[in-house]
């Protein structure tokens, strides 16, 4: 089971946890995680503590539950750190719908821990942060902003090279100039029929770690989709690549 799978089928509130520790390095492709860290609100903690179904641990003079590979805390803060669960949660990185800890808060948390795998972990992150791809720095300024998709490759139609068909519409954002010297590429979705061109809302990125070319998701105004539906829908051109769906 992957990382994503079994954080997912712990069935927490998003709202009352963060995965912290390496959890995102895994997400991100950075690097594997063995275990899987996670920071959760009193109340989520007290209920999980009640249910008899965790392991108790006692560290850092602090209630640390246990199961299977998850370990889950109690609130984050410690002498050498001040961020708060409620704080990380509202900066996290949403990945596949998984709230994770964002890199540069990680680095103060890694940096706050201060052992010599997370000091070489902190280094690990800064030289992703310093080549992290153009394409997703570029895709990311468009997210939360009203564009407008120029539709080359509608529904039902065949890529011109590898021959499978566009389940959604596909097309770019005019103007735009991606680092592979084409323009921005996006899908939109929420519509289930030919489109030549549609405005909407960017509400997510499809990253791609293995690729430099990021794609927007772009969604008539008030369509709200998940990660899930997302991911799905695009699967017919993304299982070709490593990819994640990514909000912020």
């Amino acid at each position: 089971m992957s990382l994503i799978s079994k954080i997912k089928s712990l069935n927490f509130p998003p709202d009352q946890y963060v995965v912290i520790g390496s959890g995102i390095l895994d997400a991100l492709g950075i690097r594997p995680s063995v275990d899987i860290d996670i920071a959760v609100l009193p109340e989520l903690h007290k209920r999980l503590e009640e249910s008899g179904e965790w392991n108790k641990k006692i560290k850092y003079d602090k209630v640390f539950l246990e199961k299977d590979i998850v370990e889950v805390g109690p609130d984050l803060p410690w002498e050498d750190y001040s961020t708060t669960t409620k704080e990380a949660i509202a900066s996290a990185e949403i990945i596949e719908g998984i709230p994770f800890m964002n890199l540069n808060e990680l680095i103060k948390f890694k940096l706050a821990l201060g052992r010599e795998k997370d000091l070489k972990d902190i280094e690990t992150i800064k030289k992703y942060l310093s080549k992290e791809s153009s394409s997703f720095k570029l895709a990311k300024s468009f997210l939360g902003k009203e564009v407008e998709v120029t539709i080359d490759r509608p529904i039902g139609s065949k890529h011109p090279k590898y021959n499978f068909s566009y389940e959604v519409n596909y097309g770019y954002i005019k103007d735009v100039i991606a680092p592979d010297g084409e323009e921005l590429d996006a899908y939109y979705l929420g519509v289930d029929y030919p489109l030549e061109k549609a405005k909407g809302k960017v509400i997510a990125i499809i990253h791609r770690t293995d690729n430099d070319d990021d794609k927007l998701v772009v969604a008539p105004e008030g369509v709200d989709l998940s990660d899930e539906e997302i991911s799905k829908q695009v699967d017919f051109q993304e299982k070709w690549f490593k990819s994640s769906v990514v909000r912020n």
